[in-house]
């Protein structure tokens, strides 16, 4: 069983393209589970319309997101999504038999535009076995991470030129330097 968690965040129309993606490529039994804040009206009208299964989150971040998701699924295995993804036909199946086969419990998958993760050397969305919750760059300094270039769920971000810059993105860029900040400071810990 997988738990798919995704975040979400003022993208309304993305839910039914996204939830479809899925059904149609996803051969292990799964569950969609959305993240959203509950000031996010159009998001949670678009999640009822598409009579989807969603968590209310008191924070907007991603991370928190993914955070709350983890603790409330119980699942084997949880994927760590978004709302601009493509799925691709055998993705998990790919996925599980890399976990199957190495044992490593964060299998990152080919987002099909990163060129650091297309070489296997990071990962944007990952497939991670519910007993293990670091993630990548974590999970390699542990030799926990598989890269499984099979499992394809394509990142439809603009910086691949597969999706149009919205306010979401730049709302994320804006507190990139904070971020790479933190990041580097963590970053000192799986060195």
């Amino acid at each position: 069983m997988i738990d798919i968690l995704v975040p979400v965040r003022d993208r309304p129309q993305n839910v039914k393209p996204l939830i479809e993606s899925i059904r149609e490529n996803t051969e292990t039994a799964h569950r969609v589970v959305f993240l959203v804040h509950p000031d996010d009206r159009d998001e949670i009208f678009a999640l009822h319309e598409a009579e989807a299964i969603f968590i209310r989150s008191p924070e907007h971040s991603y991370a928190y997101k993914i955070n709350l998701g983890v603790k409330l699924t119980k699942a084997e295995f949880v994927f760590l999504g978004a709302d601009d993804l493509r799925f691709h036909p055998g993705w998990d199946v790919a996925a599980i038999d890399r976990f199957d086969e190495t044992q490593k419990p964060v299998i990152g998958t080919n987002d099909l535009g990163n060129a650091t993760v297309m070489a296997g050397k990071h990962a944007t969305h990952s497939l991670v076995h519910h007993s293990y919750f670091e993630l990548v760059e974590t999970a390699m300094k542990r030799k926990a991470f598989v890269f499984c270039a099979e499992s394809k769920v394509e990142h439809l971000h603009p910086f691949w030129h597969k999706g149009e810059n919205d306010h979401i993105y730049e709302l994320g860029r804006q507190g990139y330097g904070l971020d790479r900040r933190l990041y580097l400071k963590r970053r000192r810990f799986w060195r």
